[in-house]
């Protein structure tokens, strides 16, 4: 059995009844914390003097009191807790076989993973890397494995039961909002970081991180594609130097991307909460919000910060919005007055898709993404398009 992680919790009381933890740690950590300090009041120290004794008590007392008087915490993760996850602490191949239901002992080697990934350019502007139906089963089982990971609650990157739109609930009201966007964020992501992240954080041996590693990245030079030349140049016009990386169509890199780079993401936020920012992260959208007005010292430093770990900030899609105008988050307009509002773009995209559908019938990928438009713009306002939500479903079933 894999011994489980144990290191020093930050406790931080809150006003509203919150608690901040941080640190690798459990709850069970702030169980034992209360007995190390109910032992403090009951045990004398003989060594130490009264008034250190009386001053330990008082402490200890205190503590004990406010855990007490909050007898409701609100419990805020300020980084991932690991051990909680399936993988954690995997030292075998035969205990990793059994975790994710691996069918064959050629799931362990990389070359025959690369067989199972298909590599194309979409409209050539983007690269989609679908893996094949075994592949993608194991990866939603690393990926299920990976949700039992605690993570803080500003992060949003493929995390189970937090949306996009919850994501830029979290904006509203601020009277100044700083966006950015990774440019070709899952193909900059190398195999090392994603090996870093199985091998040091999820504390597995050296041979089961390197077969996680290999069933979650790919390595383009070893699938064959007959597209190669275009999706070298495509990558190089990106400024992506790794051919090696996070597969982009597996159902565990939107949480990969964010468990892959974690002392970035934990430097972004600390460098936020020192100057006063509230700051989230969508996979490769990172947001800061503030009453008070952002400054280009600010906004330049988060800028370095992504640099440093070897990654670019699309200048397209930098932006900083003032209080009177609207804001674009993560595909979610947040007006003047801090409502939500669904884009144009997206209303757009539905009405195109709706004559589409109208038009040619029996296409059921034209139905099914009008469904799913749909279902976005929803997500937004829960009462939008209530006719072609209706019709695209009676198509659809």
């Amino acid at each position: 059995m894999a011994r489980k992680e144990r290191s020093p919790i930050t406790i931080n009381f809150l006003s509203n009844n919150k608690v901040e933890i941080g640190g690798k740690s459990d709850l069970s950590d702030v169980v034992i914390l209360i007995i190390v300090l109910s032992l403090i009041l009951a045990t004398p120290s003989p060594g130490a003097s009264s008034f250190v004794q009386i001053l330990l008590r008082v402490l200890a007392t205190s503590i004990i009191r406010r855990f007490i008087f909050y007898s409701r915490l609100e419990v805020k993760i300020l980084k991932p807790i690991f051990s909680h996850c399936h993988l954690y602490g995997l030292k075998s191949k035969k205990n990793l076989a059994r975790v994710l239901k691996i069918p064959s002992p050629k799931f362990f080697d990389q070359r025959f993973l690369a067989t199972q990934v298909n590599p194309f350019l979409m409209n050539g502007v983007r690269l989609i890397e679908a893996p094949s139906y075994e592949l993608k089963k194991i990866q939603t089982r690393i990926k299920v494995s990976l949700d039992h990971i605690r993570i803080p609650e500003y992060v949003f990157s493929g995390i189970k039961g937090r949306s996009y739109v919850d994501h830029a609930k979290l904006h509203k009201g601020k009277k100044f909002v700083y966006a950015i966007d990774i440019s070709a964020f899952f193909p900059s992501i190398s195999r090392e970081k994603v090996y870093s992240f199985f091998r040091s954080d999820l504390n597995t041996s050296p041979d089961v991180a390197d077969i996680l590693t290999s069933l979650t990245t790919i390595d383009l030079s070893l699938t064959g594609t007959e597209e190669m030349e275009e999706i070298e140049a495509f990558l190089r016009s990106k400024k992506v130097n790794t051919l090696n990386h996070l597969i982009s169509g597996s159902p565990a890199s939107p949480i990969m991307s964010y468990l892959a780079n974690l002392d970035m993401i934990n430097e972004l936020h600390s460098y936020s909460s020192k100057n006063g920012l509230f700051m989230t992260v969508y996979v490769d959208d990172i947001v800061f919000s503030s009453d008070e007005f952002i400054s280009n010292r600010v906004t330049n430093r988060i800028c370095d910060i992504v640099s440093k770990y070897r990654y670019r900030v699309s200048t397209s899609k930098r932006r900083l919005y003032v209080n009177d105008y609207p804001k674009r988050i993560t595909g979610v307009i947040i007006d003047k007055e801090g409502s939500l509002a669904i884009p144009n773009r997206l209303r757009q995209n539905i009405m195109i898709e709706l004559e589409r559908c109208q038009l040619h019938s029996v296409n059921g990928y034209s139905k099914n993404r009008l469904l799913g438009l749909v279902a976005s713009a929803r997500q937004i306002d829960p009462n939008a398009f209530p006719s072609i939500y209706c019709y695209a479903r009676n198509r659809t079933d």
